[in-house]
């Protein structure tokens, strides 16, 4: 255990031996709601086919071009206080590359990511860190127990199609 890990477990009087092993990071990648906006709607991305996507109603990247998706029965996305959407600024026109997507630093609507773990974490202890794109619109964090070093950890976070894995896990939250 790193020192500075060993130092927080004993400020919560847990204690901090070589056996105490803490996994924070669940097994499985965490798929959460946040997702990319459409870059000429800012609308929500369902996906990245029509065949790997969340099953919500909205554009997909299919084979190098935009389309829209809609299931069947219709399902609406929630309201948007319910998900993050990210919105990448672009000049009027232009379509949004994997290198302007991928800068954390600039990406929450043109501006930095604070507040939700992603610029203020981005590489910690050497964790992956890659923003949403096109291609991977829906956003997955912590780590699947079967991935590389980099993608392992608890600070990881990537997008990911948005279709169903068995890598894959969620937490829900209740809010008021």
């Amino acid at each position: 255990i790193s020192s500075e890990v060993c130092f927080f477990l004993m400020n919560l009087k847990l204690g901090c031996g070589q056996s105490l092993r803490y996994d924070m990071s669940g097994g499985a990648w965490d798929r959460i709601m946040g997702v990319l906006a459409y870059y000429e709607d800012d609308l929500p991305m369902s996906g990245n086919s029509t065949v790997n996507n969340s099953g919500f109603t909205g554009r997909v990247w299919q084979s190098g071009t935009y389309e829209t998706f809609t299931n069947e029965p219709e399902l609406a996305f929630p309201e948007i206080e319910y998900y993050n959407l990210y919105k990448v600024s672009t000049t009027e026109g232009e379509v949004p590359t994997s290198s302007s997507l991928s800068n954390s630093l600039k990406a929450c609507n043109g501006g930095v990511c604070y507040g939700q773990a992603l610029s203020e974490t981005s590489g910690w202890y050497s964790d992956n860190s890659s923003f949403v794109s096109h291609e991977s619109p829906w956003f997955v964090r912590g780590g699947y127990y079967g991935a590389t070093t980099t993608n392992a950890g608890v600070f990881n976070y990537s997008g990911s199609g948005g279709g169903a894995s068995n890598n894959f896990g969620s937490r829900f939250v209740l809010a008021p």
